[in-house]
């Protein structure tokens, strides 16, 4: 008797949430330890070094706020969880957050539609019980499988 294998959107699924995972955390270590109010909006000397983009953090990190406020009130670090979506992305000049909709614009624009996105998805998120895992629940919205822009999934 064969034994069922897991669905290829399944098993894509599953790797994209664990990549994303992986992702954050590295992304998260990168902060320094707490000591005073809002401490996450800076990186360490040694994580300004490991980001990519180290003249895109401050500009990010500054537009983050006005959306984000308190990091402890999300089920993931907002400041961190963007960064990460920054790396992953990697777009061009005016494409930064792989954002379609505001394609060839600017990284001010592009960060602040992944704020919002972010923002509005924490919301859903919060409102909903079917899903427990964040990330995931992001995934499904940000990169969903499937999707005509992006036909190899």
């Amino acid at each position: 008797m064969r034994t069922p294998t897991k669905p290829r959107w399944k098993t894509f699924l599953s790797e994209l949430t664990r990549f994303f995972h992986i992702l954050a955390k590295d992304i998260i270590t990168l902060f320094p330890t707490p000591s005073e109010p809002f401490p996450l909006l800076s990186l360490s000397p040694e994580g300004v070094k490991k980001f990519p983009f180290p003249e895109e953090i401050k500009p990010i990190l500054d537009i983050a706020q006005k959306y984000f406020g308190n990091p402890d009130e999300y089920p993931v670090n907002p400041y961190a969880l963007l960064l990460a979506i920054r790396v992953a992305e990697r777009g061009r000049k005016g494409f930064e957050f792989g954002i379609t909709m505001v394609k060839d614009t600017d990284l001010k624009t592009q960060c602040e539609y992944a704020c919002r996105t972010l923002k509005n998805t924490f919301e859903r998120f919060k409102h909903q019980t079917q899903e427990h895992d964040f990330i995931t629940f992001l995934g499904s919205r940000y990169a969903p499988l499937n999707a005509p822009n992006d036909p190899e999934n």
